[in-house]
């Protein structure tokens, strides 16, 4: 099997009354709002500690996020490319960060826009799961052990510059190809969407014949991409979930801006969620919505 890979089978991740619960670890750049601020609600609800970094902590303690919030420079230091991305992409210097925070084996990243509906058992392996029916893994949920060969090979490639993804093919890869051999190589910030994120989950995962960890789409994602819709309209999200459903991911800027757009349903599963954690939705979105 690739990389000495022993046989495994995704975990039932929903912790009972008698399991120990996982440390939940995050990073946040730039002002917090109220999808933040309800997605660590969530989180404390179910029992969880939860630590945010950030390179700009203070921002964090003034949105009022209930967390325990830490200087990101203690986990990973604020480089020349590092600032860039947080300028430029903090969405990628999040994806290199979760895995710094795997390789110091500090808990179970959650991206903060995933809102919990039930206590996360604390991890015997891997974690992570399908996003959809075309079999992308997601990493919004995402735990590997420090010691992992997925680890490693995920950290090796985020790590090396040019950036060279090995699923690239045809014109991408001359593209980079080309501007790399004249010593104008691509940068991080300007390559396809996802490259240190969930492409890359995605192409490592399979290359070390793990698939079969991945926990099914329900677990973290019963409401996909294309749905989102669902989960600000009358549409009853609950009927998605199983048994072995920990959250429901938000999508956060698709759903930012379905918001601006359409608004919020008053009975929506957002709306429902966000009175019972008593955290205030745009009150804007809420009035746009026909009474």
């Amino acid at each position: 099997e690739p990389n000495g890979v022993q046989a495994m089978t995704a975990q039932v991740l929903v912790a009972t009354k008698t399991d120990p619960k996982a440390r939940i670890v995050s990073f946040w750049s730039g002002p917090v709002s109220w999808m933040e601020r309800l997605s660590a609600k969530s989180m404390r609800r179910q029992g969880h500690t939860l630590t945010v970094y950030s390179y700009a902590p203070h921002l964090l303690r003034d949105g009022g996020l209930e967390a325990d919030i830490r200087d990101a420079r203690d986990m990973l230091p604020l480089t020349g490319e590092h600032a860039r991305l947080v300028s430029a992409s903090p969405a990628l210097l999040s994806d290199i960060f979760r895995l710094e925070l795997m390789r110091q084996n500090s808990g179970v990243w959650l991206d903060l826009d995933m809102l919990m509906v039930a206590p996360l058992i604390a991890p015997a392996g891997p974690i992570f799961a399908v996003e959809g029916p075309r079999g992308a893994i997601n990493n919004a949920a995402l735990y590997l052990p420090a010691d992992s060969n997925l680890l490693a090979d995920m950290s090796a490639f985020v790590a090396a510059r040019p950036v060279r993804a090995p699923w690239w093919t045809g014109k991408r890869r001359l593209k980079h190809a080309f501007w790399a051999t004249v010593r104008r190589p691509i940068p991080p910030e300007d390559c396809q969407w996802g490259v240190f994120g969930p492409k890359a989950l995605t192409w490592f995962v399979d290359q070390n014949g793990m698939r079969a960890v991945a926990a099914a789409p329900e677990t973290f994602y019963p409401v996909s991409w294309n749905d989102r819709a669902k989960l600000v309209s009358k549409d009853d999200v609950w009927r998605l979930c199983t048994h072995e459903t920990v959250a429901v991911h938000l999508w956060a800027n698709g759903l930012r801006k379905l918001i601006a757009t359409s608004g919020v349903e008053r009975e929506s599963f957002l709306a429902q969620m966000a009175r019972s954690l008593d955290e205030e939705l745009p009150k804007a979105a809420l009035q746009r919505v026909p009474m």
